[in-house]
């Protein structure tokens, strides 16, 4: 009987330490992953930022897509025209 007790014992231990090491983080210690934020609004990814993540990987074409998306969003910001015209006459499209 004493040897049940100890096998649950550890068992018991080696779950916990498990359920330790496994465990999601809560909300307030977990990080979030890094990405631009437009200014104002702390839900909303900067696109040129987005876009330089891009670009900085190779990748082109998720690029502009980000920039086209964004140009007819937000059509009076000439950053993101300019931005979008630069990539458009480097890569030839």
């Amino acid at each position: 009987m004493g040897k049940i007790i100890a096998i649950a014992a550890v068992l018991l231990v080696v779950l916990l330490l498990l359920l330790l090491v496994f465990r999601k983080p809560s909300g307030k210690t977990q990080k979030a992953a890094p990405r631009a934020i437009a200014k104002g609004k702390s839900n909303e990814a900067d696109p040129l930022a987005e876009a330089d993540v891009y670009l900085a990987y190779g990748r082109e074409k998720q690029a502009m897509e980000i920039l086209e998306q964004a140009s007819r969003k937000y059509p009076d910001r000439q950053d993101i025209a300019d931005r979008l015209a630069e990539l458009k006459q480097k890569t030839k499209r």
